[in-house]
């Protein structure tokens, strides 16, 4: 039984629910920016996984793709959360570091095109580590406050924390042993399906109650 199939699949499913369900929001009354940043975010994942589906049936190499993937994930999750975040200083730092992390990465490319060919580790550990920071920023602007996209922010915490040492731990450690590499994915799907349900919890119990009221 492939175990890394079946919970790839129950995420894409779990995915194509949260897409539905958020996609009803877009013009309620709480369809405020954030929300709609989020929704264009899950939207762009759900188009991806359509076209790796794609690349996959027709048996071509879909690496390139995993960089468009991380850059953009990080581009619209920054977006995410200098909407979250009220301070103007911590929304000028994540336009700083935005301006950063993406002007790095275009020079790697520029420097070393043949990187494009691969799976580029400094890339997802420049993309996901700010990520990470922000999702621990926000838990500390939400103490004794409102508590905004929590359960959307554990996920990112969680899911992204997860698969960052994974892919560290995999480059390092798995390059010859294809038993842990199939079981590193096999963890990284479940912290995808944990991600997803997350983020439909999210919308349980932050707008579906809303929406009934």
């Amino acid at each position: 039984m492939d175990y890394n199939q079946i919970f790839s699949w129950l995420s894409k499913i779990i995915l194509s629910v949260n897409v539905i369900v958020y996609s009803k929001g877009l013009s309620s009354f709480y369809s405020r920016k954030t929300f709609r940043i989020f929704f264009f975010y899950i939207g762009y994942i759900f188009l991806f996984q359509i076209v790796l589906f794609l690349f996959w049936l027709f048996k071509i190499n879909n690496i390139f793709l995993s960089h468009f993937y991380f850059i953009i994930q990080f581009v619209l999750l920054s977006f995410f959360y200098r909407e979250l975040f009220k301070g103007k200083n911590q929304k000028r730092v994540i336009n700083a570091v935005m301006i950063t992390i993406i002007s790095i990465i275009i020079i790697q490319y520029i420097f070393t095109p043949g990187l494009f060919n691969k799976f580029n580790l400094s890339e997802i550990v420049l993309t996901s580590v700010p990520l990470i920071m922000y999702s621990i920023i926000h838990f500390y602007n939400i103490l004794g406050k409102k508590k905004e996209y929590v359960y959307i922010n554990s996920g990112v915490l969680l899911y992204l924390s997860g698969s960052t040492l994974l892919f560290v731990a995999g480059n390092y450690i798995v390059a010859s042993d294809s038993i842990l590499n199939k079981s590193i994915w096999i963890i990284n799907s479940i912290l995808f399906v944990v991600y997803q349900i997350l983020i439909f919890v999210e919308w349980r119990k932050s707008f579906y109650k809303k929406k009934i009221q």
